[in-house]
């Protein structure tokens, strides 16, 4: 898809600047120099309108893999190409004897241009790039009037051979640019001034400082976000027990300070490591700047762990769950301890008691395993286009093939689904959470993005109020506005698998880190942790 995506960014630019007005100009260089301010005047509106989508993903997989970084590069260094013919033009019109060439200055626009747009990602501001851009123009300008000309003349009114003429004079010398003559010919080649040289050995001292200045504020940038990414740098150490016969493995991650509260995290649907294949770092990282102590495993069967969690039903997760939840409490001694779960979770953490847990918190979570199904595919048919007549029709065929295919006369998996999936189906499609949320007797925060395409937020929180509000004066029903099924940004994020995001969208999610999800999401989880903290804390001193 990535490779899709470079190359039809490199078609749809390449119609854009085709039809550009700076091709109008009759004179090369003016075409240059239209070019720049062109470039200059569409840095407008939304950062990613104008900044470059294969510049941000040349820096992101440019080791990882060759043919996406080789897509990128035949795109930058072929829009760079269609400059050449007017450089080359241009320097031929004036003259310009260059010790550089029209593809280095053509590449040398495209860095100055990148490298805009990484100050305009650091600052959130496209002012600074409109500035970067004009350094280009006053670059092409001074190499253009003031570079060595090919057969300038030395003198004002004779022929520049014609040293004996009448009208050449010691004056006129004087007054004219310093000549170098050719022994071979009888050419002369203008050669700039001591002030011209100086102008531009100043010029281009500041090129260097703000092309080094571009890449110090980038780079200080990239490592500020990516350190959200980065777990191994945090203070950890091993979280392994024994789930129904198999060895499960995981890690507990510690904060700097003393913790103020300790979760686990329960996943999702899908076979998912002890950090959802780096998803979760930016979570975990802000729990653990807050002083909330944080561990996960690998589901079982994957990474580390025995097993295979395609056989496990949601009471053996609740299960599971709770010896995870016993070896916290023995690790942290008297600190208020809970899970944290994701989507299908919901079905899960219900589950548990306050003999388990002193809170839980429930992200995404689904009452009802078939209205979920139904939600999701409506959901999905809908945004394929499909009018809401044909969406009940497809989901009443669906109900009907889900019977014959997952019913108790199914005697195999259907084509193309594997046994354990089909076997992992048949065990839980009935899943319901409503008899366990009725007698849940700990503290809950069950939050929805009110954009979710997965889970209907309204229908879930509703009958969560209905079935636990006015039992624990502590739990809290909250749909986030503008955020995903996981508390992402919707206006970035909104996809239902993980599978379907962009390269685009990856990157944003690698440079943003925490700030990917939605505002203040993530604060009101962890503040709701730590004031269960407080709470288990003051009853500990009054016992």
């Amino acid at each position: 898809m990535s490779l899709v995506r470079a190359k039809g960014c490199t078609a749809t630019a390449g119609a854009f600047f085709a039809s550009a007005p700076y091709h109008d100009h009759d004179d090369p260089f003016e075409r240059l120099i239209g070019y720049i301010e062109f470039r200059k005047a569409i840095i407008e509106g939304d950062l990613a309108a104008f900044t470059c989508l294969v510049g941000t993903m040349t820096q992101e997989v440019y080791g990882s893999n060759p043919a996406i970084r080789d897509a990128c590069a035949a795109s930058i260094f072929g829009h760079a190409a269609t400059l050449e013919p007017d450089i080359e033009a241009a320097m031929k019109a004036r003259g310009i004897a260059a010790d550089w060439t029209r593809a280095s200055l053509a590449a040398h626009t495209q860095a100055v241009l990148q490298g805009a747009f990484i100050l305009a990602k650091a600052t959130g501001d496209r002012a600074i790039a409109r500035e970067t851009v004009d350094h280009p123009r006053r670059y092409l300008l001074l190499l253009f009037e003031t570079a060595p000309k090919i057969g300038a003349s030395h003198s004002r009114g004779g022929s520049s051979h014609d040293w004996n003429s009448k009208s050449w004079n010691e004056g006129d010398l004087r007054n004219c640019p310093p000549v170098r003559i050719c022994v071979q010919c009888t050419a002369s080649i203008s050669i700039p001034s001591s002030h011209e040289m100086r102008r531009s050995g100043q010029l281009r001292l500041r090129a260097v400082l703000t092309f080094a200045l571009v890449l110090t504020a980038a780079a200080g940038f990239l490592l500020w976000r990516l350190a959200d990414h980065d777990l191994d740098r945090r203070n950890s150490e091993r979280f392994d027990f024994v789930s129904a016969g198999a060895s499960v493995s995981g890690t507990l991650w510690l904060p700097d300070e003393t913790p103020r509260a300790a979760v686990v995290l329960v996943h999702g649907d899908g076979a998912q490591d002890r950090t959802s294949e780096g998803g979760y770092a930016p979570l975990i990282n802000a729990m653990l700047d807050r002083g909330i102590a944080v561990a996960s495993w690998d589901k079982p069967g994957v990474g580390s762990s025995a097993g295979n969690w395609l056989q496990q039903t949601m009471e053996e997760r609740a299960d599971e769950t709770r010896i995870a939840l016993q070896l916290l409490a023995r690790r942290f001694d008297g600190l208020a301890r809970g899970a944290v779960g994701f989507s299908q979770a919901g079905w899960v953490l219900p589950q548990l008691s306050s003999n388990d847990a002193d809170f839980v918190v429930l992200v995404g979570a689904a009452v009802s395993w078939q209205d979920q199904g139904d939600y999701y595919t409506r959901t999905r048919l809908a945004r394929e286009g499909l009018d809401p007549p044909a969406v009940d029709l497809a989901i009443a065929d669906q109900k009907k093939e889900d019977a014959r295919i997952f019913g108790p006369e199914a005697a195999s998996a259907p084509a193309g689904m594997s046994a354990d999936r089909w076997q992992f189906i048949r065990i839980n499609r009935y899943a319901d959470a409503r008899s366990a949320l009725a007698r849940l007797d700990l503290p809950l925060l069950a939050i929805w993005g009110a954009n979710d395409l997965n889970v209907e937020p309204e229908r879930n929180a509703a009958i969560f109020r209905e079935l636990v509000s006015g039992r624990n004066s502590q739990s809290e029903i909250i749909i986030w506005p503008g955020a995903t099924h996981g508390l992402l940004k919707s206006s970035a994020y909104n996809w239902q698998l993980a599978d379907d995001w962009t390269w685009f969208a990856i990157m944003r999610f690698v440079l943003e880190g925490r700030h990917a999800f939605a505002p203040g999401a993530l604060d009101t989880v962890t503040e709701w942790i730590l004031a269960r903290g407080k709470v288990g804390a003051s009853v500990r001193q009054q016992s």
